[in-house]
């Protein structure tokens, strides 16, 4: 009788402290759902995002256990977990650093290249929730083609149907470390199955390169419908973004639970330390 009351209150105990939680992540301004936002429990890597509805789920999660949300565009805010949370981000002004005394020309192109074709990818970064963003040095050939026109990166779906990713632009600071600023707004762009190449086409935008540098940045989307199974991994997120094939200086970046984890550690969260492949144009 003792140990069927202890068994019965060890699994009424489990039940309450690893459960699923549910809730919504919410533009407090607005009111609107704010879609492929980062949530994750403080302090670890364990992860997941609100889908387009500003809806997200995790399957074991404490009451009381500490979430860091993180969203492009809003304040970065800790909440307590509670069984249904409304979560409510408050927007901040983008700061977008792209002013310009004149337009481009368009009539040279200069080619920054990690990659040769998406056949060349020998491998990708897949599983784990995370943000990866590699960092791009200026030069000073760079001055006779200073706008950014063109980004391209390589992506692995394993899924039969779509899946999506954000992608966004950040200037670096004096010492080539990530900063908050904003030289382009995400955007997000979907995938098919297979290997592809994704480009953006950024001739319109007006970029120029800033002279500290800066990062092109790729959040992957922990979605239900983004994870993909087979006998050898479970639950992988997709896509999985390419890997230059050459063993360059290490200069991309982890970001989970709020922080950015240097180049130089980069191999003991992820196994590796190569560099995401990035194709750049600039133009005059």
């Amino acid at each position: 009788m003792i140990k069927l009351y202890i068994s019965l209150v060890l699994l009424f105990f489990g039940v309450n402290v690893f459960s699923q939680i549910k809730g919504t992540i919410i533009d407090k301004q607005t009111g609107k759902p704010i879609a492929y936002a980062n949530i994750w429990i403080k302090g670890t890597k364990s992860g997941t995002s609100s889908n387009k509805n500003g809806v997200f789920i995790f399957e074991k999660t404490a009451v009381g256990d500490t979430l860091k949300i993180s969203s492009i565009g809003y304040k970065e805010l800790d909440v307590i977990v509670k069984k249904d949370n409304q979560i409510f981000l408050d927007p901040i002004a983008i700061t977008l650093d792209k002013v310009t005394l004149q337009s481009p020309k368009y009539k040279r192109v200069k080619k920054i290249a990690t990659y040769k074709g998406k056949q060349s990818i020998p491998n990708y970064y897949s599983n784990g929730h995370y943000s990866i963003a590699r960092y791009f040095k200026y030069k000073k050939n760079y001055k006779e083609n200073p706008y950014i026109k063109k980004i391209k990166t390589i992506t692995w779906n394993s899924n039969r149907d779509k899946v999506c990713f954000k992608m966004y632009l950040l200037k670096a600071d004096s010492e080539g470390n990530p900063t908050n600023i904003l030289l382009h707004a995400p955007k997000v762009f979907y995938t098919k199955r297979g290997i592809r190449e994704i480009k953006w086409n950024l001739k319109d935008a007006h970029i120029r390169f800033p002279k500290e540098g800066f990062f092109v940045a790729i959040d992957r989307i922990n979605i239900k419908e983004h994870l993909h199974s087979n006998e050898f991994q479970k639950n992988v997120i997709m896509p999985s973004i390419g890997i230059e094939s050459e063993s360059n200086m290490p200069n991309t970046w982890l970001k989970f639970s709020g922080d950015w984890i240097h180049p130089k550690e980069l191999s003991i969260h992820i196994g590796s330390n190569k560099n995401i492949a990035i194709n750049i144009e600039l133009t005059d």
